[in-house]
């Protein structure tokens, strides 16, 4: 029930392993030699499995107690010790009493070697069912029971300074923790969590601090626009995992955020004092097909600038301006081309889990400061063509728009594929109703110019 990746790594000879989580179908992450598809079966192909089973061959480990139901995807790298890793978070669930129980439900990362599935080094936040802050809590602090364990989802690896090895793991959990994972050492077990073990930035929710907001999805890392040694995290918030989770719409559920926080290397923890607030402003029909208006940097006097001596990133909560919405979440990981942000939202049709209605908003901004894009990124006008006379009207002036509503019901992550010939892409989202989603949008600038080139003579 996990999504595969494939890639080439190198040990006496280059071959393409396969690595998969079992998603909800298990506690459990895989992998399988693929370098000859051609002779792809039987049991050869079966490189190695880690499980929830601790297993232990030797000095090597090939599970641990602390990995729950796997949803998220894995991701891999070559590491600064000269391993190539498969790199995924613990998941969910992991106390539950299968023989093999977590006795802290702690949100943890693991790394293991990608040919063998040998554990590498298992990052653990200490962050676990103790520490729920949805939790009914005796006088003394305790929690009165260990219903909700922690649980990381995906991981995103980080190269920064180009040698092709990975620096820095960046992963948030279900507790709304943004973590960061310094692995620029060439010993394993000198990879820790940065910042004094602490997370450096709590997601929380608009209307009540006391709520937080959980991170079920990876999160995408971009270099921040002024001070280019450091990073900009983008992600959302919401969580499509619980039963509870099919039924939005209601007062019991959460009003959650897209966010992008500035890693400056100090792990000062942000609050949303210290952010810029992005805005969705309106919801208009245009030709049938409804569009998104958000707040640009360039309107009024600046107060939607971002300000980089005093905001420590900035935030879109999902919902109408001055409209308490609930229900809209983020549970895909968003994708940045050049210096756009790419998301996908869904919010439940409310109706339970027998139901696959919903809706999904496409959503594309300018990455640095959450900003509307200048130039329209959609075809608003439907004629084929992205250009200045795809505008929406708003408030008597006519402006670019930040989202179109999905005509597939919710949609997942979208497949990118460039249009030739023209300054445009087709993004296509699979949909619960059962049908693909064909969303053509402008191509951001990076992809307009030459991709690569060598010297002839």
């Amino acid at each position: 029930d996990g999504s595969p990746i494939v890639f080439d790594a190198y040990q006496g000879g280059w071959k393409s392993i396969l690595a998969s989580s079992v998603g909800a179908g298990g506690q459990g992450v895989f992998g399988l030699d693929v370098t000859d598809p051609e002779n792809f079966a039987g049991p050869g192909s079966f490189a190695w499995e880690f499980t929830d089973n601790p297993r232990v061959n030797g000095t090597k480990k090939y599970g641990d107690e602390d990995l729950g139901y796997t949803i998220g995807d894995v991701s891999f790298a070559k590491m600064n010790n000269g391993e190539w890793a498969v790199i995924f978070g613990n998941g969910y669930n992991n106390t539950e009493d299968d023989g093999n129980k977590s006795a802290s439900g702690n949100g943890v990362i693991y790394i293991v070697n990608a040919f063998s599935g040998a554990l590498i080094r298992k990052i653990d936040t200490g962050t676990g069912w103790e520490d729920d802050p949805s939790g009914v809590r005796q006088p003394d602090g305790s929690l009165l029971s260990n219903e909700r364990p922690n649980g990381i989802a995906s991981v995103t690896p980080v190269d920064m300074d180009g040698d092709f090895k990975v620096d820095y793991l960046y992963a948030g959990d279900l507790f709304g923790n943004l973590w960061k994972v310094d692995v620029t050492s060439a010993t394993a077990s000198n990879w820790e969590i940065a910042y004094e073990g602490k997370a450096f930035f709590v997601a929380k929710d608009a209307l009540d601090s006391d709520k937080v907001q959980p991170v079920t999805s990876g999160v995408a890392v971009k270099r921040h626009p002024v001070n280019r040694d450091q990073t900009l995290v983008l992600f959302g918030t919401g969580k499509y995992i619980e039963l509870e989770d099919a039924v939005s719409g209601t007062i019991d559920s959460d009003i959650e955020t897209f966010y992008g926080i500035w890693d400056d290397g100090t792990g000062t923890v942000a609050e949303r004092v210290n952010l810029l607030q992005q805005k969705i402003l309106a919801q208009v029909s245009v030709g049938g097909n409804d569009f998104r208006i958000t707040t640009s940097a360039f309107e009024g006097d600046g107060e939607y600038a971002i300000d980089w001596t005093r905001h420590k990133g900035w935030y879109m909560d999902l919902r109408l301006e001055d409209v308490v919405e609930y229900g809209e979440e983020v549970v895909v990981t968003p994708i940045i081309r050049n210096n756009r942000v790419i998301f996908v939202t869904q919010t439940p049709s409310g109706s339970g889990t027998c139901n696959a209605n919903g809706t999904s908003w496409i959503m594309e901004i300018n990455a640095n400061d959450g900003s509307r894009l200048a130039e329209s990124p959609f075809d608003v006008n439907g004629d084929g063509i992205i250009n200045a006379n795809d505008i929406a009207d708003y408030l008597n002036g006519e402006v670019t728009t930040s989202g179109v509503r999905s005509k597939e019901g919710v949609v997942a992550s979208p497949g990118i594929l460039n249009n030739r010939n023209t300054p445009s892409e087709f993004k296509y989202f699979s949909g619960t109703s059962g049908g693909v989603d064909v969303v053509l949008e402008s191509a951001a600038a990076e992809y307009r110019k030459r991709q690569s080139w060598r010297q002839l003579r």
